[in-house]
């Protein structure tokens, strides 16, 4: 028997409720988007920010411990392994934010505003979509 401990096995009572809850969120949302722009692509910016933040953290914390070799967070790696295996869900929200929700949230990717803006005409070169 080995001494290194073996990683937790976590609870799979709850995984049939993660699909429909998701897509009663993504229904939740899309209605918002369609309803109030402005409000919904600011809501799925910040959710997707935050997911970016929260999954990077778990691999931060998993690529730390596993850096120094450490042992004692092998029963418990399977935690924060999971939780950055979640990126690809919030990159992905924060690019369907850059690709269609850009102009609902910041007025200054309307060139019309921009040209009747002395103060944004002159921040057009930080205050567009490429930048």
């Amino acid at each position: 028997m080995s001494d290194i401990p073996q990683a937790m096995s976590l609870p799979r009572a709850r995984d049939g409720m993660a699909v429909p809850i998701g897509l009663a969120g993504v229904a939740v949302a899309a209605a918002v988007v369609v309803s109030e722009p402005a409000l919904g692509w600011a809501g799925v910016l910040v959710a997707a920010l935050f997911g970016i933040t929260v999954a990077l953290g778990g691999a931060l914390f998993a690529a730390i411990f596993a850096a120094t070799s450490a042992t004692w967070w092998l029963p418990i790696r399977s935690a924060p392994l999971a939780i950055a295996g979640t990126l690809v869900v919030p990159a992905l929200l924060l690019g369907l934010f850059v690709a269609l929700g850009v102009g609902a949230v910041y007025p200054w990717t309307d060139p019309d505003i921009v040209a009747a803006s002395h103060t944004l005409h002159a921040k057009a070169g930080w205050l567009n979509h490429s930048f």
